[in-house]
């Protein structure tokens, strides 16, 4: 009978464990506000996010001419747990000169995630 509750409780405690690390979904469209590390402008880009895929979106703040604002560019999603949220963007895939970047990110609330896009601090506002 002891075996038996010990059994049970282990496989409780196992499933209490795995169910702790699942994915979360982050599904949606995000506003991302950070400071280039390169120029200290304060700038700004969309990310979509579509499960384990999306696309990021640079929009304002960038210096004039740069052909790579306005691109969509694929993003995948390399975790995604209750708490954190990482997430590679691939800017070289479209366009030769196109940065590949990670964000590193930790959940504030529902609505809002804080981290680095690759050393420079980024905020995401849900949209």
């Amino acid at each position: 009978m002891n075996a038996l509750r010990y059994l049970i409780f282990g496989i409780l405690g196992i499933a209490s464990v795995a169910h702790a690390q699942e994915e979360h979904s982050y599904d949606g469209t995000w506003l991302a506000q950070y400071t280039s590390r390169n120029s200290g402008r304060a700038e700004e880009a969309t990310l979509i996010i579509k499960g384990k895929v999306g696309t990021w979106q640079n929009r304002r703040g960038f210096r004039k001419g740069d052909r790579c604002i306005g691109l969509e560019f694929p993003v995948e999603v390399t975790r995604a747990t209750a708490t954190e949220l990482e997430v590679n963007t691939y800017g070289s895939k479209v366009l030769t000169g196109c940065s590949d970047d990670t964000l590193a990110l930790k959940r504030v609330d529902d609505k809002t995630l804080k981290g680095v896009r690759n050393e420079s601090p980024l905020t995401l506002t849900r949209q």
